[in-house]
C-alpha cells in the first residue's frame, strides 16, 4: 500500500515537472484561433495601407496573454518596425510571428541579418545583437537544407556561396564589434537574399 501511493506521488511529480517546465512556441489553445484571426486581419491591413501601432492593440493583448517569449520579442520587434515606418520590415516581422502562432516557424537567417543593418542605422546597437542572435540559431540549419535542395536543383539559390559567405561575414563584423561593414553588409544582403 505505501509502495502505490509513493508511485502514484511520483508520477504525480513527473507529471506536473514535465508540464510546467515544456514550453512551447504554439500559443494556448484557447487564445490560438483569436491570435491567428487578428495576424490575418493585419495581414490584409498591411497590404493596404501601412500599419500603426494603433492597429497592433488588440494583438499585443492577445500575445500578452500567452506568456511566450518568442511571440513576444517578435511582436516588440513588429512595433519597433511600425514606428520606425519601415513596413516592409514590420510585414517580416507580421509573417514571422504567423509561423510561430500556427507553429509552421521556419529558419531564414536573412531576416534577422538585414535587420541588424537598420537598427544599426538607429544606433539600436542592443537590437543588432539581439537580432546576431537570432541569425547564429537560424543559420546552420537554413545553410545545411538550403545546400540539400540546391544540390538537388541547381537552379534554386543562385549565388548561394556568395550569400552564405556575406552572411558570416555580418556575423564576424558583429562579433567583433565592427558595426560600420555589419551594417554596410546587412544592407547590401537585404538586395540581394532570400528564404
Amino acid at each position: 500500500m505505501e509502495k502505490t501511493i509513493l508511485i502514484i506521488a511520483v508520477i504525480v511529480l513527473i507529471t506536473i515537472v514535465i508540464f510546467t517546465s515544456n514550453k512551447t512556441t504554439i500559443p494556448k489553445t484557447e487564445n490560438k484561433t483569436e491570435l491567428i484571426n487578428e495576424l490575418n486581419k493585419l495581414g490584409e491591413i498591411s497590404f493596404q495601407r501601412n500599419l500603426t501601432t494603433n492597429d497592433t492593440e488588440k494583438l499585443e493583448e492577445l500575445i500578452k496573454s500567452q506568456n511566450n517569449s518568442d511571440l513576444q520579442n517578435e511582436f516588440d520587434e513588429l512595433k519597433w518596425m511600425i514606428q520606425h515606418d519601415i513596413q516592409e520590415h514590420a510585414k517580416h516581422s507580421l509573417n514571422s510571428l504567423y509561423d510561430d502562432a500556427t507553429g509552421q516557424s521556419f529558419d531564414c537567417p536573412a531576416d534577422p541579418l538585414t535587420h541588424i543593418g537598420i537598427y544599426l542605422q538607429y544606433n539600436e546597437t542592443n537590437l543588432a545583437k539581439d537580432a546576431l542572435k537570432e541569425a547564429q540559431k537560424q543559420l546552420p540549419n537554413w545553410q545545411e537544407q538550403a545546400k540539400k535542395a540546391k544540390s538537388q536543383n541547381n537552379q534554386l539559390y543562385p549565388n548561394l556561396e556568395q550569400i552564405i559567405q556575406l552572411m558570416n561575414k555580418i556575423l564576424q563584423d558583429m562579433n567583433n564589434q565592427d558595426y560600420a561593414n555589419a551594417q554596410k553588409d546587412s544592407i547590401k544582403l537585404s538586395y540581394e537574399s532570400y528564404c
